[in-house]
């Protein structure tokens, strides 16, 4: 990691308030893009940088935060102060209908609630919203279609997703709707060390070894 990056890593408090873990688990609408809009809105209309991802991110693991990490800093790093103070995180968490398409087990270990709220209470996060595609829609491409209509997505805004694409044609169509707009598409490698179909499987094996 270049100097650069390492140094937007810094957490500063001028970052804007969020709601706290019980509020979140009382209120899961704060989960949603009505709440959310009108608030990513207002920190764009102060001049920060909207920095977005989205993912799964079933049963939450060290390699989960550092790629939001990862996306915080290439923020910071596409402006001119690189302040880590005028950054915006927000994820979209993919929703029960989406993950449970995708994997079915690791659909059935956490609701998307529960996914949202332990990823709202890591500390690159600063907003969370529960992915509201339509039922068959594996991608986000509605959820950023909300965005570009409020008009947040121009040259202030930055996408990031992991490894598992590329800058080709094996891009997700919310990465081209951004690209359309004028915002920017960021890929970062993936942190090596964590899985979540590892931890699933190891907790298998317990229950098997346990059952016998």
């Amino acid at each position: 990691m270049n100097m650069e990056i390492s140094e937007a890593l810094t957490i500063s408090p001028g970052r804007p308030d969020k709601p706290t873990t019980m509020e979140i688990i009382d209120d899961p609408s704060a989960l949603t893009w009505d709440r959310v809009l009108p608030r990513l809105q207002e920190q764009a209309a102060s001049g920060r940088t909207i920095v977005a991802t989205n993912g799964h991110f079933v049963m939450f693991h060290p390699g989960h935060s550092a790629e939001l990490e990862l996306a915080r800093a290439v923020g910071a790093g596409s402006r001119s102060d690189h302040n880590d103070d005028g950054v915006v995180l927000l994820v979209v968490v993919n929703s029960d209908a989406q993950t449970k398409a995708k994997d079915p087990v690791k659909g059935a270990a956490q609701p998307a609630v529960q996914r949202a709220q332990t990823v709202h209470d890591n500390r690159h996060v600063d907003y969370v919203v529960i992915s509201e595609a339509p039922q068959g829609d594996s991608s986000v491409i509605t959820d950023f279609q909300k965005l570009a209509d409020s008009g947040l997505i121009g040259p202030g805004f930055v996408y990031v997703k992991g490894g598992d694409y590329d800058m080709g044609e094996n891009i997700p169509p919310e990465a081209q709707l951004v690209q359309e707009r004028g915002g920017s598409f960021a890929l970062v490698d993936r942190v090596g060390g964590f899985s979540t179909s590892s931890q699933v499987l190891r907790m298998l094996e317990v229950v098997r070894q346990t059952s016998s």
